[in-house]
Formats: C-alpha cells, sequence, structure tokens
C-alpha cells in the first residue's frame, strides 16, 4: 500500500510540475538576470563628458621682462595657457569664470605665469554679447580691482583677452567702467 500511495504521489506531482509553465520561471531568473548585468554595466560605466579645449590670458613676468625695456608691465605679456573645459551651453561666460578663479598649475607658475585673481575676489554678475560686443559686469564690494594702473590694466587684459580668442566676440566692454582704473 505504500509502495502505490508513493506511486500515486509522484504520478501526481509528475502532473502538477508539467501543468507548471517551467519557461516562464526560467525566462523570468533570465529576465532578473539581464537586470542586474544591465544595473552592472551601468554603474561600472564611467561617461566621460564632452570636452573643448580653451586659453585662460594669465600675466607671464618672464615674457615681459623680454618685452619690457625699463618697467615691466606690458600687455603683451598676457599670454595664453591651455585649459579643457566642459561643452557648455555659454563657453565665454564659463572660461571667463576660470579666469577669475585663478587657477595656475605649477608648471606654469615655474614658466613666469602668474595671476591676482582668485575664487571669491572678483564675481561676475553678467557676461552679455550683442553685436559681436561683450559687456562684462562685475560684482567687486571689495576694491579688488583697485591699484596702480599696472596691477588694473594687466587684470582688464587678462580678461579681455580671454573673451576675444570667441569668434562672435570682437570687443569687450566693461559695464562698471571704473573698475579697471588706477
Amino acid at each position: 500500500m505504500k509502495k502505490l500511495s508513493l506511486f500515486m504521489f509522484v504520478v501526481l506531482m509528475s502532473f502538477g510540475l508539467s501543468a507548471c509553465d517551467v519557461p516562464f520561471i526560467d525566462e523570468q531568473i533570465a529576465d532578473e538576470e539581464e537586470v542586474v548585468i544591465d544595473d552592472e554595466a551601468v554603474v561600472g560605466e564611467v561617461v566621460e563628458p564632452e570636452t573643448m579645449t580653451v586659453n585662460l590670458y594669465y600675466y607671464n613676468l618672464e615674457a615681459d621682462k623680454e618685452i619690457a625695456e625699463y618697467i615691466p608691465c606690458s600687455g603683451d605679456a598676457v599670454l595664453p595657457v591651455e585649459r579643457e573645459i566642459p561643452v557648455v551651453e555659454n563657453v565665454p561666460e564659463y572660461t571667463l569664470n576660470e579666469l577669475l578663479k585663478g587657477q595656475i598649475n605649477i608648471p606654469e607658475a615655474v614658466d613666469g605665469f602668474q595671476t591676482e585673481f582668485a575664487p571669491g575676489k572678483l564675481e561676475l554678475k553678467s557676461l552679455t554679447i550683442k553685436d559681436g560686443v561683450a559687456t562684462v559686469e562685475f560684482l567687486d564690494d571689495k576694491g579688488f580691482t583697485s591699484g596702480g594702473s599696472c596691477r588694473t590694466g594687466l587684470l582688464a587684459s587678462q580678461i579681455q583677452k580671454t573673451l576675444l580668442q570667441f569668434p562672435e566676440i570682437t570687443k569687450v566692454e566693461f559695464a562698471n567702467e571704473e573698475m579697471f582704473q588706477p
């Protein structure tokens, strides 16, 4: 009797399992594995942002010494250093903000580059470009742009040259003209 019961149990289980949609279960497991694989691919994948090269113009004392015969302070010694920036909607504004951070690396400093720009010293309020003219307005409640004619001229030259690299800009004007006056 026990053998018959056991035999019936096995037969019933066989019929019961055959009624189940085993491929569906396999498909679910396969789908879950695909999701895990997809999740791993997304998590593990590093997408590098698209970049472009721009120039930031900084004063180069070594170049100025070669240019100047008497007192170094020539706008001709405001020279470019290359930077990689992300491709953004307003490239001139982004680039100008990078200049205002004043980040010169060690090899550039060794080559004679220097700047008085530093984060928080001079803040860009607005940059508008119309008919080739870039009008720049700064917030300078700390008197950062005051000083002698050499210093203010070099600061203004760095800003102008940085913006004039862009083909859509042919002239740079300062909304608050008194900022770069000695």
